[in-house]
């Protein structure tokens, strides 16, 4: 088995490997080849092993904070339609005062409703310590609709809500 020339470093100079003379020469433009090949050949796959493991950590720390992400979404929507659906409830106990002991359907006075909708909502965003709007109060006969704005962790989420004042104990709707 032959022995491959060493390589010698002069200060000041370019790596010439011994018995060539100039780097025009052909056989000076092989080596580099040579020496960095086996650098590749080596590695024993454990470039490969790295590069997966790398690609898995971030795959799975991308769908860790993705699950996190969405479920903080979520949370954010489900609490803006449940404060939207708490002030359309408040807005709808506000009935017209001349409806509430005769059979007929009752009726929602709809100044009240809103004022009923917005001291809700800012009751419920206060008790949680968010930040909101109530954007829409539809008061048609006797159903409220509520849709608000609730920021929620730094997420804007929209939730809308609805209720229906219904007759008591003496009503139609009696079971």
């Amino acid at each position: 088995m032959t022995e491959e020339p060493r390589i010698r470093v002069i200060a000041g100079s370019s790596c010439i490997r011994p018995g060539a003379h100039s780097p025009e020469s052909g056989s000076a433009n092989r080596w580099p080849r040579r020496v960095w090949g086996r650098f590749r050949s080596d590695d024993s796959g454990t470039g490969v092993v790295a590069a997966l493991t790398l690609m898995f950590v971030f795959t799975a720390g991308a769908l860790i904070w993705l699950s996190r992400d969405v479920d903080r979404a979520d949370q954010a929507r489900s609490d803006a339609n449940s404060i939207a659906f708490q002030a359309a409830r408040a807005g709808a106990q506000q009935v017209q005062g001349n409806r509430l002991f005769d059979n007929s359907t009752p009726v929602i006075d709809p100044d009240l409703a809103r004022a009923a909708v917005s001291q809700t909502t800012s009751n419920l965003l206060a008790k949680f310590g968010e930040s909101g709007s109530v954007t829409a109060v539809i008061v048609e006969g006797d159903r409220v609709t509520v849709t608000v704005v609730v920021d929620i962790a730094g997420r804007t989420a929209h939730g809308t809500g609805s209720a229906r004042a219904r007759a008591g104990v003496n009503g139609p709707e009696q079971t």
